[in-house]
C-alpha cells in the first residue's frame, strides 16, 4: 500500500463524481491484484474517468499507469501497437507485447478503454492473460456486470452512491440556463444525460430526456440530424457541413447543421444523441465525399473504409494503393480481421499489410514516408503493388531495394572485400551478401559450434561474438587480432565491431567500457575508455578520410548513444539519450554527407546521424533491427525478426 495519493493530488473531476474518484483511489493505494472494472450505462462517463486518474496517478510511483489505451472499435492488434509504444517497446502483435510485458521488471499497472466496445477477440488475446502476470495490475471500462472480470474491484458509475448530489445539482446549474425541462434531481447521477437535458428548452418536463430533446428539436434542424445519424460516428462541424451540403443540396443545409449544433451539448465533435433515426440504407456518394477529404480530414481517414463496406464499394479502396498510403492503419486492419474484408482485398494485401501497419499506426508519419514504408513491404510478396507504389515512395528520401522476410541474420558487418557485407545466420553459417540485392555471393568457413551476436572481418580472419559473450577467433591460429580475442574474454564482452578499410577493431564490455584498437595485430594495447553506466549493447567504427578522423559510436543498457575521435577524448556527454536500448549500429564513410551513423532502438525506431554536423533523421522500420550495416553508397542493410531488406537513403536531401 503506497496511501500518499489523494483527491487534492489530482485534476479536479467534476460532476459531482468525487465519490467515484475516491472509490478509484481506494483501488490504487490499496495495492490489490484485481482488476478495477469501471461500469455503467451510455454516456456515465466511464472513460472519462479513467483518463483523470492516468492523467494524475503519476504523481506517485506506487500508483502510476505506465499505459491506457483505447479499444473502441479496434482489434486486439491496434490496442497492442499503441500500449508497446506507451510502454516504451515501439508497436508490437499481441503475442509479441505479452513477451515483453512479461519479461519487463517493472510492476506495471495498464488501462483499457472502452474495452467493451473493441472488436471481437480483443479482451481474450490481450487482457485475459495480463490478468495471469504476477506483476501487472489492470484497469478497465466494462459495459455491463456480464464483461466484468471475477474477482474486480468494481466503480458502477450508475450506483448514486458514487455521485454527490449536492456538487452535481451544482455543476448542473453551471451547464444549463434557466427555465430547461429538467431539473437536477431528473438528470442525477449521469452527466451525458445531463448536458443533453442542458440544452432543452422549457416547459418542465417529465419521463426519458432524449426523448424529450427529439420531441422538442426544431424542424430545420432535422435534416442536417439525418445526415449526422449517416455519419456513424463524432464528427467535427466542418465535415458534417461539408456532407450535409453536398448530399442535399439544399441552399439552407449550412443553417440547418448550424441549428442542430445550437442545440447539442458543445464540444469539438459531435454525434446523434439517442433515439435518433437509424439510417440503413448508405448513401454511396459519402464515400465519393470522404475520399476528396482523405488527406486533410482525420474523420474521413478513419471511416471512409467504413462507409464504403456499407455501400458496397470497399474492394475498391482495398485495391487502392493510394488509398492504403493515406488511410487509417487501424482502420484497414480492423477491415481485413473481418471475414468480408478480407475477401474484399486482394491475395497479398493481408501478408503485407501485417509488415506494413504496425509502422503505420505511427502518428504523423508524411504520405511519402508511408508510401516508403508500405512499397518496402510489398516487395516480398506484391510486386505489383510494389511496382505502383515504387513511383510514389521514391519521393522520399528513402526507398527500399529489396526484402527477403525469408532470411534473418544475427549478425551483420562490413566484409573483408569492398562491397561485400557479412551475415551470420541463426545457425551461425557466415555469408557474404551484395548489399544491392542482398543476394547472397559466397559462404564463409566458420566454426560450426558458434551462434554470432556479432562478428568482425580483418584481412583473412574472422573475429566472432557469440551469444554467452565469449570472443572465437577463426582460422583459431590468426593473428589479425592481436590479443584480443584472449585479453577480453575475462571482463564479459558484448558487443564488437570492425572497419577492414582502416584496420580498426573494437570491443564492449559488460562494465560500460569500450576497447579500441588501430592495429590489433601489432598493438598489444588497445585505447580504452569508459562510456557508459551499463553494459555496452553495441559499437561501430568509421574512418573519414576528409576529416582523417577515426570514430567509435557505442550504445549502451543506459540508453545513450556515445561518440568518441579516437585520437582524442569522447565527447563529455552523450549524442543522444531515450528510454530504449539500442539495439544494432552502423557507420560508413560517405561521398556525399562524409561520415554517417544510424542507431536502432529496441521500440523500433532508428535515427540517421551526420557526425559533421549533428544533424539526425528519424527512420521507421518495419521491426526492430538486430543488425545494421552501411555502405558509402548509402544503402543500409536491415535485419531482424521480420527479415532483412535493404533501403537506399538519398544522403543528399536526407537531412533537408
Amino acid at each position: 500500500m503506497t496511501g500518499e495519493l489523494g483527491m487534492s493530488d489530482l485534476p479536479a473531476l467534476g460532476a459531482g463524481r468525487g465519490p467515484a474518484g475516491r472509490r478509484v483511489l481506494e483501488w490504487a493505494t490499496s495495492g490489490t491484484k484485481a482488476p478495477l472494472a469501471v461500469t455503467g450505462s451510455a454516456g456515465a462517463g466511464k472513460s472519462h474517468l479513467l483518463a483523470w486518474f492516468a492523467a494524475g496517478a503519476h504523481r506517485d510511483p506506487g500508483t502510476m499507469v505506465h499505459g491506457l489505451a483505447p479499444a473502441h472499435g479496434l482489434t486486439a492488434d491496434a490496442v497492442s501497437w499503441e500500449l508497446g509504444r506507451q510502454l516504451g517497446y515501439g508497436p508490437l502483435s499481441p503475442e509479441g507485447l505479452l513477451g515483453r510485458i512479461l519479461a519487463d521488471p517493472r510492476p506495471l499497472t495498464l488501462g483499457f478503454a472502452d474495452l467493451h466496445r473493441a472488436r471481437p477477440g480483443c479482451r481474450e488475446a490481450l487482457v485475459d492473460p495480463l490478468l495471469g502476470f504476477p506483476h501487472v495490475r489492470v484497469l478497465l471500462e466494462a459495459g455491463d456486470a456480464g464483461s466484468v472480470p471475477d474477482g474486480a474491484f468494481v466503480v458502477d458509475l450508475d450506483d448514486p452512491a458514487l455521485t454527490d448530489h449536492a456538487e452535481f445539482a451544482a455543476w448542473y446549474a453551471e451547464q444549463a440556463p434557466a427555465g430547461v425541462a429538467f431539473a437536477a434531481d431528473q438528470v442525477f447521477p449521469h452527466p451525458a444525460t445531463a448536458l443533453l437535458a442542458a440544452t432543452i428548452p422549457g416547459p418542465p418536463a417529465q419521463g426519458d430526456v432524449p426523448a424529450t430533446w427529439w420531441a422538442r428539436l426544431p424542424d430545420a434542424a432535422r435534416p442536417a440530424l439525418h445526415t449526422l445519424a449517416a455519419l456513424r460516428g463524432p464528427v467535427a462541424t466542418d465535415v458534417w457541413e461539408l456532407l450535409h451540403v453536398h448530399l442535399t443540396g439544399d441552399p439552407a443545409a449550412r443553417e440547418s447543421v448550424a441549428t442542430a449544433v445550437s442545440r447539442l451539448p458543445r464540444g469539438a465533435v459531435y454525434e446523434v444523441p439517442p433515439g435518433g433515426p437509424v439510417v440503413e440504407r448508405p448513401d454511396a456518394r459519402i464515400v465519393d465525399v470522404l475520399k476528396s477529404q482523405a488527406l486533410t480530414s482525420s474523420y474521413a481517414r478513419e471511416h471512409v473504409l467504413a462507409h464504403a463496406f456499407a455501400a458496397g464499394t470497399a474492394d475498391r479502396l482495398l485495391r487502392d494503393a493510394g488509398f492504403l498510403v493515406h488511410g487509417s492503419a487501424t482502420a484497414v486492419t480492423s477491415a481485413l480481421a473481418d471475414p468480408a474484408g478480407a475477401a474484399a482485398a486482394p491475395g497479398a494485401l493481408a501478408a503485407v499489410w501485417r509488415r506494413a501497419a504496425p509502422v503505420l499506426s505511427t502518428p504523423a508519419m508524411s504520405d511519402p514516408e508511408r508510401a516508403a514504408a508500405l512499397h518496402t513491404a510489398a516487395l516480398a510478396d506484391a510486386p505489383q503493388m510494389a511496382a505502383v507504389l515504387r513511383p510514389i515512395a521514391e519521393r522520399h528520401v528513402w526507398t527500399a531495394e529489396w526484402f527477403r522476410p525469408e532470411r534473418t541474420f544475427t549478425a551483420l558487418g562490413p566484409g573483408p572485400v569492398g562491397g561485400e557485407l557479412l551475415a551470420a545466420d541463426p545457425l551461425g553459417q557466415v555469408h557474404a551478401l551484395d548489399p544491392a540485392t542482398g543476394a547472397g555471393l559466397r559462404r564463409l568457413p566458420s566454426p560450426t559450434t558458434v551462434r554470432p551476436s556479432a562478428l568482425a572481418a580483418l584481412g583473412n580472419g574472422l573475429l566472432l561474438l557469440d551469444r554467452e559473450q565469449v570472443l572465437h577467433s577463426f582460422p583459431a591460429d590468426t593473428v589479425v587480432f592481436g590479443e584480443a580475442p584472449h585479453r577480453h574474454n575475462p571482463d564479459v564482452p558484448c558487443a564488437l565491431a570492425a572497419s577492414p578499410a582502416s584496420g580498426l577493431l573494437a570491443v564492449g564490455d559488460a562494465s560500460g567500457r569500450v576497447h579500441v584498437w588501430r592495429s590489433p595485430a601489432y598493438d598489444p594495447e588497445p585505447v580504452s575508455r569508459t562510456l557508459h553506466q551499463a553494459p555496452v549493447s553495441v559499437v561501430a567504427l568509421v574512418h573519414s578520410a576528409g576529416y582523417d578522423l577515426s570514430f567509435c559510436l557505442s550504445g549502451g543498457l543506459d540508453g545513450t548513444l556515445r561518440l568518441w575521435a579516437i585520437s582524442d577524448e569522447p565527447m563529455p556527454g552523450p549524442v543522444e539519450r531515450r528510454d530504449s536500448v539500442i539495439t544494432a549500429l552502423a557507420a560508413a564513410d560517405t561521398p556525399v554527407a562524409g561520415p554517417v551513423a544510424v542507431a536502432a532502438w529496441a521500440d523500433g525506431r532508428a535515427h540517421v546521424w551526420s557526425l559533421v554536423d549533428a544533424r539526425v533523421r528519424p527512420l521507421p522500420l518495419l521491426h526492430r533491427a538486430d543488425g545494421l550495416a552501411l555502405t558509402p553508397d548509402g544503402v543500409l542493410t536491415v535485419t531482424g525478426p521480420g527479415g532483412t531488406y535493404g533501403l537506399r537513403l538519398r544522403l543528399d536531401l536526407l537531412w533537408g
